[in-house]
């Protein structure tokens, strides 16, 4: 039987992007259009090297005579010649190449996302995006909201500035695995992941602080606030696992909803803790926030002296009257 090889072009993630059935031989390796295996890199030769088959049936891999040989990718050394194995890399200038034969074993297939799962939706950079746009915009209100400064903007600027910048950390990290076991970051992705979690969770707390305000002192908020919370953590750690690739869909679950439920648990005895701290149970919990300084009405300094002025003058008459 004659021999087959594939030769593989290699990216920077180790991922094949080119390849190249051999079954005749001697065949070329090199930057001429006449080569079975052209490559684009200026520091390869027009003809660099070729796979030779010897009288017993071994396929080698030799030098053409170049400028800069060949190379073992892994410790740089140069080769001659060399039995191709399987699975082998060497380096040809900057070009890196696997050669590979027929029955070569493969990893296992990933696990597609469901169609429909939440991991897949947020492949679509428009969707992505848009969670995002939708989380800053939501943050932004918020603290023009809460603002009592006359720095209000930059403070607002600020502070969205270094949620952004912490959640891009946390989904830069997530992207980092995916690139690992998947080959792609899906960083957008991780990326609206957490922005919309954060975004749930903020939305989650100011209508469960209206309830507590009409309710006070109903411990069913507090376990209501345990599960919501655990839930949307549940959500988000699940689908960074779907797009990471690692996990199958069981434990994906699995994982995610221990690790949520841990998380929460621990901030729920935290809580709880600091309750018991001052030796009782707090019957009012919640807090009613005055509207921010930039929905208030304003007057200028003159009319406010002119009004003190105004009141001024009827206190002085009561004051006369009951005299």
């Amino acid at each position: 039987m004659e021999p087959v090889i594939f030769v593989e072009v290699l990216d920077r993630r180790n991922q094949a992007s080119a390849r190249t059935r051999i079954a005749v031989f001697p065949a070329s390796i090199g930057r001429a259009y006449e080569n079975d295996v052209l490559l684009d890199d200026r520091y390869v030769d027009p003809v660099h090297a070729r796979l030779v088959q010897q009288e017993d049936g071994t396929v080698v891999l030799e030098d053409a005579g170049s400028r800069n040989g060949i190379r073992d990718a892994g410790t740089g050394d140069v080769i001659g010649s060399v039995a191709v194995r399987s699975g082998m890399v060497v380096r040809l200038g900057e070009t890196r190449l696997r050669l590979v034969e027929p029955g070569h074993p493969v990893p296992a297939a990933l696990r597609e996302p469901r169609t429909g799962s939440l991991a897949l939706a947020l492949r679509q950079p428009k969707l992505a995006w848009s969670v995002v746009l939708a989380g800053v915009v939501v943050m932004g209100i918020s603290g023009w909201l809460g603002s009592v400064g006359a720095e209000w903007a930059s403070e607002v600027a600020g502070g969205v500035g270094a949620v952004v910048l912490l959640l891009a950390l946390w989904a830069g990290a997530w992207a980092f695995a995916s690139r690992i076991f998947t080959g792609h970051a899906h960083f957008t992705a991780h990326f609206a992941v957490s922005v919309g979690t954060l975004l749930v969770l903020s939305l989650a707390g100011v209508v469960m602080g209206f309830f507590r305000f009409l309710w006070p002192g109903a411990s069913i908020w507090s376990l209501l606030g345990f599960v919501a919370t655990a839930a949307l953590l549940t959500v988000m750690f699940h689908t960074h696992l779907s797009l990471t690739g690692a996990l199958g869909a069981r434990a994906r679950r699995l994982t995610a909803g221990a690790v949520a439920l841990l998380i929460t648990s621990v901030s729920f005895a935290n809580i709880l803790d600091d309750l018991g701290a001052f030796g009782g149970r707090l019957e009012y919990d919640a807090n009613l926030s005055p509207a921010g300084t930039s929905l208030a009405a304003t007057v200028s300094l003159d009319e406010l002296l002119d009004a003190a002025s105004e009141v001024r003058e009827d206190v002085d008459s009561l004051a006369a009257e009951e005299q």
